[in-house]
């Protein structure tokens, strides 16, 4: 099974919750994000139909036709959905923020480079790039077939990302880091906590 079948499948079956994530909360409040925003994998829609309520005009982009589907069927004024590849955008104008939760670890490292070479381009001046990743640190690390490094395959393909690595790449790229931090306690799902990475980035 593809990821993506793995993942049609997951949101077949109506899986998660439509609870805002403590991310999506937390960058909304503390970062004050405003404007346009664009969802990089925007699973079930939780994130998104958060941010729609509190007023923000947004873009979600999954690959899953399923979820997709239902959410355009709402109709949400202040979002629009597709059927995307967050890794091969192309060209979409310009954002005030670009979110990724929970994403970037589910692609290789160059197409997680080129999704952040992507981001820069596609931001406004002062835009914010927030990101939500797992870390090398979490438990799951080296569970299942290594498939280069730092990523595994189980039933599905998992990356877990070095803080310090991501930190130079953003601001390689131009980003000024304007928050980051690495800790269990930010994406407690039931019985699992993560140990994941925050970083919210700016684009100056």
């Amino acid at each position: 099974m593809s990821d993506k079948e793995f993942w049609e499948d997951f949101y077949s079956n109506k899986k998660g919750t439509l609870t805002p994530s403590p991310f999506a909360e937390y960058v909304l409040k503390e970062h004050q994000l405003k404007g346009s925003l664009i969802e990089l994998g925007c699973g079930n829609g939780r994130d998104s139909i958060y941010f729609i309520k509190n007023e923000l005009e947004v873009f979600g982009t999954d690959q899953c036709e399923t979820t997709i589907g239902r959410l355009s069927d709402l109709n949400l004024q202040g979002g629009k959905f597709e059927v995307k590849d967050f890794t091969d955008l192309g060209a979409l104008g310009k954002f005030d923020n670009i979110y990724s939760r929970f994403t970037l670890h589910s692609v290789s490292e160059k197409q997680a480079s080129q999704t952040l070479v992507w981001a820069f381009d596609s931001l406004t001046t002062g835009g914010k790039l927030c990101i939500e990743v797992r870390s090398i640190h979490d438990e799951l690390y080296g569970e299942g077939e290594e498939v280069e490094r730092d990523a595994f395959v189980t039933d599905h393909y998992r990356r877990f990302v070095r803080i310090e690595e991501l930190t130079k790449e953003l601001e390689t790229l131009g980003f000024n880091i304007e928050y980051s931090e690495e800790s269990k306690g930010f994406a407690i799902y039931k019985d699992e906590d993560p140990a994941v990475i925050r970083i919210v980035a700016t684009k100056s």
